[in-house]
């Protein structure tokens, strides 16, 4: 959703997940069609040099390039810190209570539905319901708390903006100009060209609702990030 609006400006560009290691064609990058051979090199051994290929072939279009990366991305390698040392903004976007964002991890790979187009909606049971594993969950949650911790740390002298996902969608217009001034380009107006996925409040789809909120609730510090 944040690198859709990011792309309706005119100024920005912003790749998909071209840092995870099963990238390996250039269907993402038509600048470097013709030297697939070459990226595909650099993406296997050098990602820094891949990187700056990007931006040496995308900046005279562009002003501002960035992509989008997780935290399981390539996470000992030498990309993380060149975007630390070379100060690059970071945009850090985060979900306050990890509940949805593993609720929607879970029905996303289960369903294998990570995003609906509005112009192509796709068909199936994605918000059916379903058991929390509060054992995983914890897991979970205390491995994306330590993800979060190692960011914060490694960026700590980076221009850095956290926003939250529901302020991306509640406030979208104030939160994307936010992110605009970070970047120090003037605000344009985006539109929303994703379906929100969920039709039902997670209270609804998590059979074992109660059980699960006592859980957030004894284990706050853990489950939410504040």
């Amino acid at each position: 959703m944040l690198k859709g609006h990011l792309n309706q400006h005119e100024s920005i560009r912003c790749f998909g997940e071209i840092f995870k290691e099963s990238f390996v064609n250039g269907k993402g990058l038509p600048l470097l069609s013709g030297r697939a051979a070459e990226v595909k090199h650099l993406h296997e051994t050098d990602l820094v040099s891949f990187w700056k290929l990007i931006l040496e072939s995308y900046k005279l279009d562009k002003p501002v390039i960035g992509a989008k990366i997780f935290y399981s991305h390539r996470q000992d390698d030498e990309i993380w810190r060149y975007f630390a040392s070379s100060c690059t903004p970071i945009i850090h976007l985060v979900r306050e209570e990890l509940i949805d964002s593993y609720l929607s991890l879970k029905l996303a790979a289960a369903f294998g539905i990570w995003k609906q187009p509005k112009k192509k909606k796709i068909g199936g049971e994605y918000d059916r319901s379903i058991s929390i594993d509060l054992a995983d969950f914890q897991n979970y949650s205390m491995r994306l708390r330590r993800h979060i911790d190692r960011i914060k740390l490694l960026f700590r002298d980076n221009p850095y903006l956290e926003i939250t996902y529901s302020s991306l969608v509640k406030d979208r217009e104030r939160t994307m100009s936010a992110i605009y001034s970070f970047l120090g380009l003037p605000n344009q107006e985006t539109s929303s060209r994703l379906i929100k996925q969920l039709s039902r409040p997670r209270e609804e789809l998590i059979t074992n609702w109660n059980e699960t909120a006592s859980f957030i609730k004894s284990n706050d510090d853990l489950c939410v990030i504040h």
